[in-house]
């Protein structure tokens, strides 16, 4: 069983962690560090930040083709136009990829449209808000859900246990199998 530890940082100490985290000129186990701790971080309010979901009004119904738009100028600078991600100059993940052999499979949560938007509803884009980095958000509730509905049905890798799920029914409308 993982332990997951929260901590208290001030202002303060957010602000210089973030700042050793961003700058790319620091030795690459002290920026390790600022990352484990700013994740680890409680946040002002007291919630760590980056690991809630919106609720999205469940009476809308996602347009894909106007999610796939959205995707292009809200997401694809970070996530790539192909939904593989992005790299810093030293090969290391900055931006997860949303599709493809090496985004998460189709057994997670955030491959199901509602529980997606949910979280890019709360979390993203992070470089269109004036509230970065702590208080992302921005787009409406159906901006989230129709990028989701594009990203969350693109390819991606399969999860063979999924004949596991919900053995006496109830399978959520918007699971892709």
């Amino acid at each position: 069983m993982s332990k997951k530890y929260v901590i208290r940082l001030t202002e303060g100490e957010r602000v210089g962690l973030t700042g050793l985290v961003n700058t790319g000129k620091v030795a690459a186990g002290k920026r390790r560090h600022a990352e484990i701790l700013l994740k680890a971080d409680a946040g002002p309010n007291g919630k760590i930040e980056g690991r809630g979901t919106a609720k999205i009004d469940p009476a809308l119904k996602p347009d894909p083709e106007r999610g796939e738009k959205l995707y292009k100028t809200e997401c694809g600078a970070c996530h790539g136009e192909d939904g593989g991600g992005a790299k810093n100059a030293r090969g290391e993940r900055m931006f997860p990829p949303l599709w493809g052999d090496a985004s998460f499979n189709i057994g997670a949560g955030i491959a199901r449209t509602n529980t997606a938007a949910g979280f890019v509803k709360a979390n993203m884009p992070i470089a269109h808000v004036s509230n970065f980095p702590q208080n992302q958000g921005g787009l409406s509730d159906q901006d989230a859900l129709d990028i989701a509905e594009y990203f969350s049905h693109q390819p991606r890798p399969d999860f063979p246990e999924k004949i596991n799920d919900w053995p006496k029914g109830g399978k959520p409308a918007d699971a892709r199998y």
